[in-house]
């Protein structure tokens, strides 16, 4: 008996002690805290900054010489709705096991693989639905819309990060324009639906709405007036031609229930070791804003 005790003892040593319960986050900044400590009893070489912004909280780590951030909104309501402090444990330690072992396997294929330029895609992001971390190469475009680059590689897609940069060994300048490029090759891919005097654009769900980035895609359309465009959700976009007010009043009125339709969505769950999303492909919210197209650039149109 004393032997099977020895071995049962050995066979639990490699799993560490338990997990000790956790409270219930009170908000974001105490997950980002919860986030730090986690990330330290598992990587305790790491080093650990907490990130506390106006409308988000994180850990910033530093481990290998690789620079990341682990966002507190990615696994903040998960904790709050476990019942139990010891599912809260274990749902934070898969966290932080995902992103650690995401980021270590990321920075080893840098150094292994050169990057595929033409599956490089543009795509926008709002500056309060946007995710995905600190270290995505991004670039303003109007507004709180940001444009970002992607790795397009069907069924998904992994951002551009800053440290990804060298691989490609170009600068922003030509990565927009590959980018634009590339996007461009797709346009026939490009579906079109009339609503009455609205046209609907969709092409990839992850980048439809990065169409209104091709400014000779618009000059064309703009040759017989002026245009009008709405992007409420990242799949999609809308524009008219010569709209008079009731049109305007109309399409504003749709983007912006659109919008508000797409904030509404339940919560889309994926594996930690992935990365996880709030938005099923195609419907993370972008604005309820309209944009008229200048012959240069884009404003928005105030009501």
């Amino acid at each position: 008996m004393f032997r099977i005790w020895v071995l049962v003892a050995v066979l639990l040593w490699p799993l560490g002690p338990a997990l000790a319960d956790i409270p219930r986050p009170l908000d974001e900044r105490a997950t980002a805290r919860l986030i730090a400590d986690e990330v330290m009893r598992q990587a305790p070489g790491a080093k650990v900054r907490l990130s506390f912004g106006t409308l988000d909280a994180g850990a910033g780590v530093v481990l290998d010489g690789r620079t990341f951030l682990l966002e507190a909104k990615e696994i903040h309501q998960q904790l709050r709705d476990a019942n139990e402090g010891g599912a809260r444990a274990v749902a934070l330690r898969e966290y932080v096991t995902g992103k650690l072992a995401l980021a270590a396997g990321t920075k080893a294929d840098a150094g292994k693989r050169k990057l595929d330029t033409t599956r490089i895609m543009p795509f926008i992001r709002s500056t309060e639905n946007g995710g995905g971390g600190a270290d995505i190469r991004r670039a303003p475009f109007i507004g709180d819309i940001y444009q970002c680059w992607m790795l397009a590689e069907a069924p998904g897609f992994d951002c551009l990060h800053t440290w990804e940069l060298p691989r490609t060994g170009l600068g922003r300048l030509e990565i927009t324009r590959l980018g634009l490029e590339n996007l461009e090759a797709r346009i026939g891919e490009v579906t079109e639906t009339m609503e009455g005097p609205v046209h609907r654009l969709r092409l990839d769900p992850r980048f439809g709405s990065s169409l209104i980035l091709l400014e000779s895609y618009w000059n064309e359309r703009a040759s017989k007036g002026s245009v009008t465009v709405a992007i409420p959700v990242e799949g999609e976009l809308w524009w008219t031609l010569n709209a008079d007010a009731e049109t305007l009043v109309a399409l504003r009125q749709d983007a912006r229930n659109r919008f508000a339709e797409a904030e509404r969505v339940d919560v889309v769950k994926f594996s930690w070791a992935g990365g996880s999303t709030k938005w099923m492909a195609g419907l993370r919210p972008l604005s309820p804003e309209l944009y008229r197209w200048t012959g240069s650039g884009w404003d928005i149109l105030l009501p």
